[in-house]
């Protein structure tokens, strides 16, 4: 009989280990859901809610538009519990993802709380350095649509008619990032984009001033040099490819500049020049109208 005691002991014993952990899964359970909903309740008192947004740097987007767009933004709650409004839970790297996203005008957004009511934006628009002009040159320049385009070479916005060289103009076939999207996009790779400036910049320190670059589908470059000509077409230009040796090129083209004829050549008689050609290593090849 002794046996069947220890056995009905041993039941009795592991049926209060149970009653005993379930009680306690139960108050902790309990626990978290008064904690959920004391957080819940906190994070709706006015004191520790967004309240006011105040944006500065911006000076073309609008302010109202911006402040819409994050009101829009912090409407609503995670999961039902918690208000996205709320300093505790508010969603900063949606605000800036979202505004980036929205306006490729923008480069940078800093986003601070300066208390539990306030957050404050300090935005940086990118600058209009250059025209993004299509991926050909149109025969009538008031039949092109044209873009800003920043230090970076990224196209951010439609730009309205400029007569005359006003900015400096690409006509490349975007490298476009962002599923076709032109806007946000580079005019050329990062690498390509920077030697065309140096070339640019390296032929204004020889006083040759350019304004348009031209890439063509097999990676020609045309860099048209500034004239009273109408048309870009008819303008004179330097020809190279991504291929060539931008130092040896700069060195060929300066030596060019200071030998004669064609230093003569070319300072009395540039309206007659049809092109500067520069492909072929060591070599100037250059042309007049005759």
């Amino acid at each position: 009989m002794r046996p069947k005691r220890r056995v009905v002991r041993s039941s009795r014993v592991q049926q209060k280990k149970k009653l005993k952990l379930k009680r306690r899964s139960l108050f902790t359970l309990a626990i978290f859901v008064l904690v959920i909903i004391g957080v819940s309740l906190l994070s709706r008192i006015d004191a520790l809610t967004v309240s006011n947004i105040s944006i500065e740097g911006n000076d073309v987007i609008e302010t109202s538009v911006l402040k819409n767009e994050i009101t829009s933004i912090i409407s609503g709650s995670h999961i039902i519990l918690f208000p996205k409004k709320s300093s505790f839970f508010l969603p900063a790297r949606k605000i800036k993802r979202d505004l980036l996203s929205e306006h490729t005008r923008i480069e940078t957004i800093t986003l601070s709380r300066s208390n539990f009511q306030s957050i404050e934006l300090s935005i940086t628009e990118r600058k209009g350095e250059y025209l993004w002009c299509g991926d050909f040159i149109e025969e009538d320049a008031t039949a092109e649509t044209c873009y800003y385009v920043d230090a970076q070479g990224t196209i951010f916005a439609e730009a309205p008619y400029f007569s005359g060289p006003i900015f400096f103009k690409f006509y490349t076939n975007p490298d476009e990032t962002t599923e076709g999207d032109l806007l946000g996009s580079k005019v050329l790779p990062s690498e390509l984009f920077t030697q065309i400036l140096s070339m640019k910049d390296f032929l204004t320190n020889v006083n040759i001033k350019t304004q348009a670059v031209s890439v063509t589908e097999d990676r020609l470059y045309e860099l048209f040099i500034s004239s009273n000509e109408d048309s870009l077409m008819q303008s004179p230009k330097i020809l190279f490819n991504s291929d060539n040796n931008f130092e040896a090129i700069f060195n060929n083209l300066g030596s060019a500049l200071q030998t004669e004829p064609f230093a003569t050549d070319y300072k009395d008689d540039l309206k007659d020049l049809l092109y500067i050609d520069l492909r072929f290593d060591n070599k100037v090849l250059y042309k007049f109208e005759s």
